[in-house]
């Protein structure tokens, strides 16, 4: 990794890095400015992050499954949950799809709310992924998180730990296949 990159501590994460690796479209966002690159603080957690020609100059950003930890570690960095879910199903529907890797990477996050988020996710679009379900779910931590903070969550899936909203949790599995882009 280009030593001159790593020392400006940041990279193109969250919806930039999702729109760019083709997990969401600039479209999908109602208020927050796609022109705008997120840049998120690189920190102690340098994994996942990689060089790559952004505009006309190398940058770094996040590769598509750090970008996925990244929206599931802090749903507040898009705009709600729904666009979390529409990148997780299509990166799991991608060449990018990496599911030992992106718990290689959760485990240096080690966020409970993560596994929590994620299996809660996954059981909602892929319930038959019962070996990935069963690594989440020993892996999530004992208090309850927020699926999204920042929607009321007045209904808690004890499975997962987990306060949602009641639109949330009365839609399981009922979101329309052809709201998510195939890559």
């Amino acid at each position: 990794m280009n030593k001159d990159l790593v020392k400006n501590k940041f990279y193109i994460g969250a919806y930039s890095a999702a729109i760019h690796w083709h997990l969401l479209q600039a479209n999908d966002f109602s208020t927050t400015s796609t022109k705008d690159l997120k840049l998120l603080a690189l920190g102690n957690k340098s994994f996942g992050i990689i060089e790559n020609k952004i505009t006309s100059k190398q940058s770094l950003i996040s590769d598509p499954t750090r970008t996925i930890v990244d929206l599931l570690d802090k749903p507040k960095l898009v705009e709600n949950i729904y666009l979390v879910e529409k990148a997780l199903v299509n990166y799991a529907n991608s060449k990018y799809k990496n599911f030992e890797l992106l718990f290689n990477y959760a485990e240096k996050f080690r966020s409970g709310a993560f596994y929590k988020r994620l299996g809660f996710l996954l059981e909602r679009n892929y319930p038959n992924e019962n070996e990935i379900l069963r690594h989440c779910l020993t892996k999530i931590s004992q208090g309850y998180s927020y699926l999204d903070t920042r929607e009321t969550s007045d209904k808690i899936i004890s499975k997962w730990n987990l306060w949602v909203s009641q639109e949330m949790k009365s839609s399981i599995k009922k979101i329309p296949a052809h709201i998510f882009t195939s890559l």
